[in-house]
């Protein structure tokens, strides 16, 4: 019989509860392999990964009432566990894809709609600044998903690189982040009564709320 498929957010929650069921030794290699496979959702189904975690936990949980571990189940390196499982997982569909990044994208036009001040009854928005804000804030977001997916595989003597980076990136993305909320140039600019302005932030956030739950 086919198992029913819920979304993503169904196997997290579950996930999170039945990890708790896990001596120490299991949970520490299974929260590694779930970690080596969360930070992939960008390029995979995030949906369809934590299917496949969901069904491995249950296993493991069968296998611990005959004093199964982990290890003897899964083998010994959860990294390659995880490499096994992506290479069978077809990429991310596009539409998931753009749900991704309109998120990112959603999120950075709010905050900047707050930052103009909209109090005069009026607003002008440069959507040439809109639209360069989402492109490297998403950009930002692939380069750190890569840094962490990376924290995995490398070993523990070489993650104060990565620490560094993380730290000089984010460095890099709240300067970006004020250098093209001041933009000045290149000039794309429309106005539109507050009212309208407000309304169309709304139906942002009401969308990105939407997609978060899916």
């Amino acid at each position: 019989m086919k198992q029913p498929r819920y979304s993503a957010k169904w196997y997290r929650e579950r996930l999170n509860r039945l990890e708790k069921q896990l001596n120490s030794a299991d949970y520490q290699y299974f929260d590694e392999l779930r970690g080596c496979l969360s930070f992939a959702g960008l390029n995979y189904d995030e949906t369809r990964l934590n299917q496949i975690l969901f069904g491995m936990l249950q296993d493991l949980i069968d296998a611990n009432q005959q004093e199964i571990s982990a290890v003897n189940l899964f083998g010994k390196q959860p990294k390659q566990m995880a490499d096994e499982i992506l290479i069978t997982l077809p990429p991310i569909k596009w539409f998931e894809r753009f749900k991704l990044y309109f998120l990112v994208a959603g999120i950075t036009w709010i905050i900047q709609f707050f930052r103009e001040n909209p109090v005069k009854g009026t607003i002008t928005l440069n959507l040439l600044q809109y639209l360069l804000l989402a492109f490297f804030f998403n950009l930002f977001v692939v380069i750190i998903f890569k840094l962490i997916k990376n924290q995995f595989y490398q070993p523990k003597s070489s993650h104060w690189i990565n620490i560094v980076l993380l730290g000089l990136l984010f460095a890099t993305l709240g300067s970006s982040f004020y250098l093209l909320g001041n933009l000045k140039f290149l000039q794309l600019n429309v106005t539109l009564p507050f009212m309208i302005s407000l309304g169309l932030t709304i139906m942002i956030m009401i969308s990105l709320i939407a997609i978060a739950e899916t």
